[in-house]
């Protein structure tokens, strides 16, 4: 339930003037090389014991984690991303708490919002398929940093992808970090690239469905034709959202 992402080394101050004699930068800590990004769960913006009432900025942290939340920039995607959520809220006239978290994450995604770091997507913010990849990466879709939209999917990796949109079309909860272990382990396997009409069938066998082959004449992607990863999401993004 990503509502935003933030990347900030461990980066800890001193909170007296007590100084050490001899010492430099006494009690200042900086751990700037082992730092990885980081997602923003919308439940740490709601407190206990409200259901009207939303805090992007002194949310739930840990004192490591809200070395990273609080800079500026994190805190003006949250405040974006708690602005897309009291819409919603007030178009289902319901509290912010009672909110569907999926469909929140979902509208983020699609609104161009950073839900899911990637070393490679970032300049493809009005593609077609960027919804698709910072949605799916909240999922446990991928095991890495690298979302690598160009490439060829792979029969493994389609393989764990079509269980994973299984969960979604279900509405089933799991770990996505654990799936996102999974998806890196079908990864590694490398393997034969599918067509998109293979994959279609993959989807719609393990969804019990066939809105998937018949999606792809919608999305424009062509059946006999090697499908790239960035299009397996959109795919999945697009058929799940509907269903949902």
């Amino acid at each position: 339930d990503s509502i935003g992402v933030t990347d900030w080394f461990l980066d800890s101050h001193p909170c007296t003037p007590r100084k050490i004699e001899g010492g430099e930068w006494e009690g200042e800590m900086l751990l700037n090389n082992i730092t990885t990004p980081g997602q923003v769960s919308w439940r740490c913006l709601l407190p206990e014991g409200f259901d009207n009432f939303i805090v992007p900025v002194c949310l739930s942290a840990s004192h490591v984690g809200w070395g990273a939340v609080r800079l500026e920039p994190a805190w003006m995607s949250y405040g974006e991303s708690a602005a897309h959520a009291i819409v919603l809220a007030l178009q289902d006239t319901i509290t912010p708490a009672r909110l569907d978290a999926d469909r929140l994450v979902r509208r983020l995604a699609d609104r161009g919002i950073l839900v899911s770091f990637f070393n490679d997507v970032r300049q493809h913010t009005h593609t077609p398929w960027y919804a698709a990849v910072q949605y799916l990466g909240t999922r446990g879709f991928f095991g890495s940093y690298d979302a690598l939209p160009g490439e060829p999917l792979r029969e493994p990796l389609a393989e764990a992808w079509a269980k994973l949109a299984v969960a979604i079309g279900n509405r089933q909860p799991r770990d996505a970090t654990a799936d996102a272990r999974d998806s890196w382990h079908a990864e590694q396997k490398g393997g034969e690239p599918v067509s998109a009409a293979e994959f279609a069938r993959m989807l719609d066998t393990a969804c019990g469905t066939d809105r998937f082959t018949k999606h792809l004449a919608l999305l424009e992607i062509d059946p006999s034709a090697i499908i790239d990863r960035a299009d397996a999401c959109r795919l999945i993004f697009t058929v799940t959202g509907r269903s949902s």
